[in-house]
């Protein structure tokens, strides 16, 4: 449903000129397999909030539509009205097991009742913000994919230059 605007590596999310009245999209593809009975969880947290390289400005996280997207609870965000950067989850399958993403840029309940676009913060370190899951199994699993999907659009009073963050992605195995 969604289309990139830039080329993302395993460890990079080159943004580059970001838009004040259009959305940019970026996604990366995360995979597990593990032969751990109790299955794995993958969790996701940022280190700080995109910062301007030796300055204190940042890119907030997005609020969304209605002001009640967070690192804990999804939201819908579609208007670019609402400025800021996060992400969404698009659950791509699996051979085989048994696993799912916490939540999907598709979903249309709750806070993302009548959206296009489904999204939450990450997790911020610098905030002491516990990491959240997205996604998990609870048995064995053979290549179970999902893709994050990154959003951002800033206001017209962003100061300009490189902002950069850190963000962590972490598979725990249950044996």
């Amino acid at each position: 449903g969604t289309t990139t605007d830039v080329t993302t590596t395993p460890t990079t999310v080159p943004f580059g000129l970001v838009s004040i009245t259009s959305f940019m999209h970026a996604a990366q593809s995360l995979e597990v397999s593990t032969n751990a009975v109790g299955g794995y969880v993958v969790t996701a947290q940022q280190n700080y909030p995109l910062s301007l390289i030796g300055t204190a400005a940042t890119i907030a996280d997005a609020t969304g539509n209605g002001a009640n997207m967070t690192y804990s609870s999804k939201g819908r965000w579609d208007s670019t009205t609402y400025k800021g950067f996060g992400y969404g989850l698009k659950y791509i399958g699996k051979i085989s097991g048994s696993g799912s993403a916490a939540f999907q840029y598709t979903d249309t309940d709750a806070n993302c009742a009548s959206g296009t676009f489904c999204a939450k913060q990450f997790a911020d370190l610098s905030n002491a913000e516990p990491v959240q899951t997205i996604f998990s199994s609870s048995g064995v699993t053979d290549s179970e994919n999902v893709d994050v999907c990154y959003k951002i659009v800033i206001s017209n009073v962003q100061a300009a230059g490189d902002y950069e963050n850190d963000i962590t992605y972490t598979a725990t195995a249950t044996f």
